[in-house]
C-alpha cells in the first residue's frame, strides 16, 4: 500500500505549500489545519469497494423520565468499478414512558434494503413488496434509505447519511457553511486539535472540535458546542473513536458518544440525553466482490436479508480481507 503513503506525503507537502505561501498568520493556522483533515479523507479516498456491517445501541433519557432504546444496525456493501452496491437498514425501538400508573411500552421496528448490479436498482421497505429506482448511481441508491456515511466520522456528529454528507473538499473549504475557517486549538503528546465554528440563524454559534491523531491523521476524539453572544456555553456532542489499521489504511471500529438534545413526547418538547455505542466490522476492503449481494433476487429473501445484519457477525473471528 505504498501508494496510500504517496496520496498522504503528496497532500500534505501540498498543503505545507499553500501555508508558506499564505499571507497571514491566521490563513497559515488554516492551512496547516486542513492538512491534518486532508490527511483523514486522503486516507477514506484510498477505500474502494468494501463490505462493512456496524450496529449502534442508544438510550435517551428525557427530564420528564421518558425513555427511549434504540438499536440499528446496517450492511453496506459497494463495488464502485461495477457500480454496484447493496444496503440494509434494520432499526428496533423501544419506548418507555412514565405515567402515574407506571411505564407504558410501546416498540417499533424496520428493515430497509435497497441494490444495484449496476444496470437496475430497487429497494424494499418490509413488508411492502420491492420497487424499482430510477437511478442506478451508487450516491442516488444509498441516499434512499438512510445509509450511513463512515468517512463523516470524527468530523461531524454519528451518524451522517449519504446526500446529507458533503463532499471531502466541500466540507474542507466551508462552502457548506458559506466559508469556514479551521483554527489549531494545540498540540498533545500524539495529537493535534483542530476547530471551525458556523453560525445557526444567527441565534448561536455551533463550535466544532476535532483531536487528531498526529500520525495516522485519524480522529480520536470530537465535540460540538453551542455558543451564545451573551457567552453562556453548552455541551451538544462528545464523541470518542476507536481505529484498526489494515494494509495502510486506518479503519474506524467503535464510537462511544453523547448528545444533549430534545425529542418530541406527545405534543411536548422535552430535553435529554442520548448515551450511544457503536460497532464497525469490515468484512474486506478493496477486494474482488461476488455476484450474490447485487442481484434483485435478494429483496424477496428476508432470511438472507436478516442474516446479513445479524450482530453475531460481529464478534466472529474472521480475518479481514
Amino acid at each position: 500500500m505504498r501508494w496510500v503513503f504517496n496520496i498522504r506525503f503528496a497532500t500534505f507537502l501540498l498543503i505545507l505549500l499553500c501555508c508558506r505561501l499564505g499571507d497571514s498568520d491566521e490563513a497559515a493556522e488554516h492551512e496547516e489545519a486542513v492538512s491534518l483533515v486532508s490527511g483523514y479523507f486522503a486516507n477514506f479516498e484510498a477505500v474502494e469497494s468494501f463490505d462493512v456491517l456496524w450496529t449502534c445501541e442508544s438510550q435517551w433519557v428525557g427530564e420528564n423520565g421518558y425513555i427511549e432504546e434504540g438499536v440499528s444496525s446496517g450492511r453496506l456493501i459497494v463495488d464502485p468499478e461495477k457500480s454496484r452496491c447493496c444496503s440494509v437498514l434494520d432499526r428496533s425501538r423501544t419506548e418507555l414512558v412514565a405515567t402515574k400508573d407506571g411505564a407504558i411500552e410501546k416498540r417499533s421496528m424496520a428493515l430497509d434494503v435497497v441494490v444495484s448490479d449496476g444496470k437496475e436498482s430497487w429497494s424494499r421497505s418490509v413488508p411492502q413488496p420491492a420497487s424499482r429506482m430510477k437511478s442506478t448511481k451508487i450516491g442516488d441508491v444509498l441516499r434512499h434509505n438512510s445509509t450511513v456515511f463512515l468517512p463523516a466520522i470524527g468530523v461531524v456528529a454519528f451518524p451522517v447519511f449519504y446526500g446529507q454528507a458533503p463532499d471531502f473538499r466541500d466540507l474542507i473549504d466551508g462552502t457548506r457553511y458559506g466559508g469556514v475557517r479551521y483554527k489549531l486549538m494545540g498540540e498533545g503528546v500524539n495529537s493535534q486539535t483542530v476547530s471551525y465554528e458556523t453560525p445557526v440563524a444567527g441565534v448561536f454559534t455551533i463550535k466544532r472540535t476535532t483531536a487528531l491523531d498526529s500520525s495516522s491523521f485519524t480522529p480520536t476524539k470530537y465535540s460540538e458546542t453551542a455558543v451564545y453572544p451573551d457567552g453562556k456555553v453548552f455541551p451538544k456532542v462528545r464523541e470518542s473513536y476507536r481505529f484498526t489499521e489494515h494494509d495502510g489504511l486506518y479503519l474506524p471500529v467503535g464510537i462511544s458518544g453523547e448528545k444533549h438534545n430534545k425529542k418530541t413526547v406527545g405534543e411536548t418538547k422535552v430535553k435529554g440525553i442520548e448515551m450511544y455505542d457503536v460497532r464497525i466490522r469490515w468484512f474486506s476492503i478493496n477486494e474482488p466482490m461476488g455476484e450474490e449481494y447485487f442481484s434483485p433476487h435478494i429483496l424477496n429473501d428476508i432470511k438472507r436479508i436478516t442474516d446479513l445484519v445479524d450482530l453475531k457477525l460481529l464478534d466472529e473471528e474472521v480475518e479481514t480481507k
